[in-house]
């Protein structure tokens, strides 16, 4: 298969066509395309993409804002490359098949630089990858079973294989899971407050628009 994209991860994060070409995208678009390509068969479910990249929306905004970016992301990647990008009711897919990663651990930390304000989740998961020592190359669909990984040595810039390696432990993920739940546990107990004290708002103003006037002040309007 020809390669219709190429995504450069480390030092300044670049997404360019097949030619070489860079294809110019906002941060959130960058913020996905990442996403997509550091995971395994560059599938994503869509609730993971909503909650990282829209943490501080409402659902329903969260779901319009990824339908928006994925619509925005196709234009920007072109007719051909778009094809690799695509999505159902669950997941969006990245065909990592026919995408090259260029660059190396040399080149500087992954997405060096790179901010996607307001996003607090986003910006753990960026700052955990930066952390690791041994950058992992996501896996392509058809590698998928294999007893192989394929690792970026912090020692060398090309790809080698290696023996299976755990990068993240269990108990590490569990915990990270478990943080998700309770950040969005406290945001849902938030807007539930906040709803709560503008429908108070909302009463408070009708009730108080709906109050007679006072008769002194009756009386100063009849005299005059």
């Amino acid at each position: 298969m020809s390669v219709l994209l190429k995504i450069r991860g480390f030092g300044v994060f670049g997404v360019f066509a097949a030619n070489g070409e860079s294809i110019a995208l906002g941060a959130k678009h960058q913020a996905l395309m990442a996403l997509l390509s550091k995971a395994d068969s560059g599938v994503r479910t869509r609730a993971f993409l909503e909650n990282i990249l829209w943490s501080s929306s409402q659902p329903e905004q969260a779901k319009a804002g990824l339908r928006t970016a994925l619509s925005t992301l196709r234009r920007h990647l072109g007719s051909e490359a778009s094809q690799l990008l695509t999505a159902n009711r669950e997941r969006v897919v990245l065909d990592l098949n026919r995408v090259d990663f260029i660059g190396s651990y040399e080149d500087g930390a992954f997405m060096e630089g790179f901010e996607l304000p307001y996003q607090a989740l986003f910006r753990d998961w960026l700052t955990r990858d930066r952390d690791e020592t041994t950058y992992r190359i996501p896996r392509h669909q058809t590698d998928l079973g294999s007893n192989d990984t394929q690792v970026y040595s912090s020692s060398g810039s090309s790809k080698q294989k290696s023996k299976p390696t755990m990068l993240v432990s269990e108990q590490r993920i569990g915990i990270l899971k478990s943080e998700v739940q309770q950040l969005l546990h406290i945001r849902e107990h938030a807007m539930t407050i906040i709803d709560g004290l503008q429908r108070e708002n909302e009463a408070l103003k009708i009730a108080r628009d709906m109050q007679p006037k006072s008769p002194t002040i009756a009386r100063t309007s009849k005299q005059a």
